[in-house]
């Protein structure tokens, strides 16, 4: 079982990040168990709050009871890099499994807030969802080779 996952709704539409998903998936799963966990996207024409029901009940559905829950959310706590590589350390001393949900172009529903155990941003800015995967990614690989010591090539 992955120690740390990322959860999102969808391939990247975009060949070039989607290629990114897939080597910073590579490059974290060296340091630690990792995979990126796609949930299928919802086809039917649903309107929007149908829509964020039907993505968070499916993505409530890979999530463990024991797995500690972080969304990406515009309010949430920021980190430097350092500062997410310590918190990022105690929560995979302490967790069974850390799990970061980054929702589609229209949020997520209110029962992912509820579930979520900590509520991440990674900038005062506003990322598409297709950009803030690469940079959760990116900075999740920076905070592992951080904590192991690793050097990363700036």
């Amino acid at each position: 079982m992955e120690k740390i996952r990322t959860i999102w709704v969808g391939k990247n539409k975009f060949k070039a990040l989607d290629n990114l998903e897939k080597d910073y998936e590579d490059k974290i799963g060296r340091i630690i168990p990792f995979k990126i966990h796609l949930i299928q996207k919802t086809t039917k024409n649903y309107t929007e709050d149908k829509l964020l029901k039907e993505e968070g009940k499916n993505i409530l559905k890979a999530v463990s009871k024991d797995d500690f829950l972080i969304l990406l959310d515009e309010k949430g706590k920021e980190f430097d890099s350092f500062d997410f590589s310590k918190f990022l350390n105690e929560k995979i001393n302490l967790s069974k499994r850390i799990s970061f949900v980054v929702g589609s172009f229209s949020g997520v529903s209110d029962e992912i807030k509820q579930r979520a155990n900590f509520k991440l941003s990674l900038s005062r800015m506003t990322f598409s969802n297709y950009i803030a995967r690469i940079v959760l990614l990116e900075q999740i690989y920076r905070a592992m080779t951080l904590i192991k010591g690793i050097e990363y090539h700036r």
